[in-house]
């Protein structure tokens, strides 16, 4: 796996958090950035079913975009947990999973500057 690849960890799991919120918004108010209709207020028409059913792809179509990026976080975590080497492996997680940087990782693991990155580069090769 890339490191491109094991970056990806940290936009999808904004993604997510963007996705859930998207999603709990439709399911409590029935609308979507600011697109909203009240039952009380309506009848069934033609064209409230049309929003309802569109409202209703919408959600499905966020739904299937936060299993998607779901899916790649587990691929992201299964790829690290599988590297042998203890150490690599809770440097990648320190990086890749926590969004360390890399002279944090220095201190957590209580190298000298630039050891952490140096491992896992070496690693990498």
């Amino acid at each position: 796996m890339t490191d491109k690849e094991l970056n990806r960890y940290y936009q999808l799991t904004r993604e997510i958090k963007d996705l859930e919120f998207r999603i709990k918004e439709i399911e409590e108010t029935g609308g979507v950035s600011g697109i909203q209709y009240r039952e009380v207020d309506i009848q069934k028409t033609p064209a409230i079913t049309s929003i309802q059913d569109k409202l209703g792809k919408l959600m499905d179509q966020y739904i299937e975009k936060r299993v998607s990026a779901l899916e790649e976080c587990i691929k992201i975590q299964r790829y690290i947990d599988d590297v042998e080497d203890i150490v690599i492996r809770q440097i990648m997680r320190y990086r890749f999973i926590d969004f360390k940087q890399w002279n944090q990782i220095d201190i957590l693991m209580q190298y000298s500057e630039g050891t952490s990155k140096k491992k896992y580069y070496r690693f990498k090769k």
